[in-house]
């Protein structure tokens, strides 16, 4: 949806207004805020009087795009120890002729990265704990769409090999 836009025809002079924002909502407001819930092409048009009393119209086009759809999966396994080098996937796309322009990862480990449609990505960690990983992708028209997945990669420390101070050197071996 496109939210939150304002039509002003406040300081035109203009009374009894009626604006018709053409998905069937309307406003006698001088100053209107409109969300358009679905994509698409829409003749808002304004009516009142002017100072002299005369009818006035005037029509404007709004163009609301669908945004992106923002997609990614782990292509390794989400359980490991430091240092680990994940590998994602994207599988992101853009709807209609629309592109995506940009791709903004965060790791969850304080690293982002920002690249341009870059299908695979790969990011090593070099901290323990849960990491929350999150892709955000914005289109050539301003769109974006936003996925996260909670807890995606749970990294540990490396295991301490055992020590042993009592070790015997085998020579002799039964046959």
């Amino acid at each position: 949806p496109l939210t939150g836009v304002l039509f002003n025809s406040s300081g035109s002079g203009l009374s009894n207004i009626l604006w018709d924002f053409g998905d069937g909502a309307s406003s006698i407001d001088t100053i209107a805020y409109h969300t358009y819930s679905n994509p698409g092409v829409y003749n808002v048009i304004i009516t009142g009087q002017n100072n002299n009393g005369n009818q006035f119209s005037d029509t404007t086009i709004i163009e609301v795009f669908e945004n992106p759809i923002a997609n990614f999966q782990l292509e390794s396994i989400n359980l490991a120890c430091t240092p680990y080098s994940a590998a994602f996937s994207d599988s992101s796309y853009a709807i209609g002729a629309a592109s995506i322009v940009s791709s903004n990862w965060t790791f969850g480990d304080g690293a982002t990265l920002q690249s341009n449609n870059q299908a695979n990505v790969l990011h090593t960690y070099v901290t323990t704990g849960f990491f929350d990983v999150s892709l955000e992708v914005v289109d050539d028209n301003g769109c974006s769409d936003f996925m996260l997945l909670d807890s995606l990669l749970t990294i540990s420390s490396p295991p301490n090999p055992s020590i042993f101070s009592n070790i015997q050197t085998v020579t002799d071996c039964d046959i």
